[in-house]
């Protein structure tokens, strides 16, 4: 097998270009936000003394695979935690989708193809944003990608001979198997290759037994951690992701790959049924020669198209059926495709000159929205809201701190990293919290505190509780985070 790298031309000068300007736009400021609270999420399940600690302690209760968390083990080991090193394996997945991209769509169709699609995904506002998360979506992006370029690869080799070469089979293996261990999205893309190329060679029964040989490693491989998914399902039935309504998610989605809906939609539909009519002109024409079930099936076209919608319909099916998973950075999965459809479909608009225009406008108006994505801010401010106690109290904090977030680690990360050795008593912000929040105060006769909250918003009950029973003499509201400092008032104490 040969990558489609293109020869020392303008397109490769081109590519090289795209991978430089993909690359400062991953890493360019990326320390300057604070962790917000998925990737402090993230560092609390990765931070363990040892991987079977990460598995059974940090992953398990969650509702996600472990594949990223033992990366960010190691990430942690070798190169620290800091935002810097917990954000650095998105932004290298990043730069490298940037360039798979390319492959697939050279290797499904031209050179021209593949850079288009490679500039939209440079400029990807989401892409960026993800590629600058300590999250697992950016190399989600990568392994399903790059497990596609091998999937098509055996599926095109199976269908020409029957036969199959070490290469792509290793490549898709160890690709297919890392995008199941990374997210349930990535399993369920996985899941749908398998399924299809069943499908398509249910009709050739010694082809069919190859694919299903790499149908079993692939579930061999994934079957010690099937108990564990069992288990995180069944305990996580309540979830926070609504139920989708279909033209709105249609909407989101496109707004989501190409930042400006209102007329990118209207440009990408035109192009879609220009795909989509030139894909039935040419099984029309191979009709002519003999109909061939698997040379249609298999054609390029046909499963860019797949790709683009079956993960999406199937997701939002179970949404409207089971539980709600429809949210728009688990369908990062089918970036690529909308991209490689938008990029094929630009070159077949004829003049030219029209293509080139078309794509420039799209190029430049995603490039236009990162100016807002680097000016303002997108990250609860965990981080900013700590320095602000820091900042009022100095290195040795005396009064107390009562956080409200998922996890009061989330604060402690922040402390440790500007060197204070005082750390979140604990978490206090439901209604069922005013009683335990009234014994710790009891008990250690606390006179005044600092109440920080993250990510999450206290109850109106325990709200009032706090503004009833005490002075807030300090109060300081940042992006996703707030925090106050609590004196307690003797006056209302005496009435009480």
């Amino acid at each position: 097998m040969q990558l489609s790298l293109p020869k020392f031309s303008w397109p490769l000068v081109a590519l090289i270009i795209l991978l430089s300007i993909a690359a400062s736009l991953r890493f360019f400021d990326i320390s300057s936000e604070s962790l917000w609270n998925d990737e402090l999420a993230s560092w609390v399940m990765s931070d363990h003394d040892s991987l079977d600690s990460v598995v059974k302690i940090g992953v398990k209760p969650d509702v996600h695979p472990p594949g990223y968390y033992v990366l960010l083990y190691y990430v942690i080991n070798h190169l620290g935690d800091s935002e810097w090193a917990l954000r650095f394996p998105s932004a290298v997945a990043g730069i490298i989708s940037v360039l798979v991209i390319y492959l697939i769509g050279a290797r499904l169709y031209t050179y021209k193809e593949g850079l288009t699609a490679a500039a939209i995904l440079t400029v990807s506002w989401h892409a960026i944003f993800y590629s600058q998360e300590a999250r697992t979506n950016s190399l989600l992006l990568l392994s399903t990608s790059v497990a596609f370029y091998f999937w098509f690869e055996l599926i095109k080799r199976l269908e020409k001979d029957g036969k199959l070469s070490l290469g792509p089979v290793l490549g898709y293996l160890t690709f297919s198997i890392a995008s199941c261990y990374l997210h349930y999205f990535g399993l369920q893309l996985i899941i749908l290759q398998l399924a299809y190329g069943i499908l398509i060679f249910i009709a050739a029964p010694r082809t069919l037994g190859r694919w299903l040989i790499i149908t079993t490693a692939i579930t061999i491989s994934y079957l010690p951690w099937v108990p564990s998914m069992i288990e995180q399902f069944s305990s996580h039935k309540k979830i926070w992701i609504q139920e989708p309504e279909l033209f709105s998610a249609i909407l989101d989605l496109f707004d989501f790959a190409f930042d400006d809906v209102f007329w990118v939609l209207c440009i990408v539909v035109s192009v879609y049924i220009l795909f989509t009519y030139k894909s039935a002109l040419e099984i029309a024409n191979e009709q002519g020669t003999g109909f061939q079930f698997r040379r249609i099936f298999t054609s390029p076209n046909i499963l860019l198209i797949l790709w683009a919608t079956v993960p999406f319909f199937a997701s939002f099916i179970q949404s409207k059926v089971s539980t709600p998973v429809l949210i728009m950075r688990n369908l990062i999965i089918i970036l690529p495709p909308l991209y490689l459809i938008f990029a094929r479909g630009i070159w077949l608009i004829k003049p030219s000159k029209l293509s080139i225009l078309l794509l420039s406008m799209l190029v430049l108006r995603m490039s236009m929205m990162l100016e807002g994505y680097y000016n303002q801010i997108q990250k609860e401010q965990f981080r900013e809201v700590t320095a602000y106690v820091v900042q009022k109290e100095g290195k040795r904090i005396t009064l107390p701190m009562i956080a409200f977030t998922w996890d009061k680690r989330y604060f402690d990360y922040y402390l440790s990293k500007m060197g204070i050795n005082e750390r979140i008593s604990f978490n206090a912000g439901r209604k069922q919290d005013v009683a335990r929040l009234q014994v710790f105060l009891m008990e250690k006769d606390i006179k005044e505190f600092w109440y920080m909250t993250g990510h999450r918003v206290p109850d109106d009950e325990f709200m009032l509780y706090l503004r009833s029973n005490c002075e807030i003499s300090d109060e300081m509201k940042f992006y996703g985070a707030n925090v106050l400092r609590c004196k307690y008032d003797e006056i209302k104490k005496l009435k009480d």
